[in-house]
């Protein structure tokens, strides 16, 4: 289950979170969120069925916590 996504500190440079519903990224993409704008919690409550892959791609990357149970 994913519980929320807390960017702490911004990305720099494109910086992007994308979140999969798997255990690597040819799962189902739950999230894309843009880590240079965005700043604060996300809540999801979603049920990831197979596992939870997250990948921070392009620039500078961003300080993140990702709550999950």
């Amino acid at each position: 289950m994913l519980s929320s996504v807390t960017i702490n500190t911004k990305g720099a440079t494109g910086n992007t979170l994308t979140i999969y519903d798997g255990v690597d990224a040819t799962g189902a993409v739950i999230a894309v969120i843009d880590t240079t704008s965005a700043l604060g919690t996300f809540l999801f409550d979603i049920l990831a069925l197979t596992g939870l892959f997250a990948v921070l791609a392009s620039g500078t990357a961003a300080d993140i916590t990702i709550a999950s149970y």
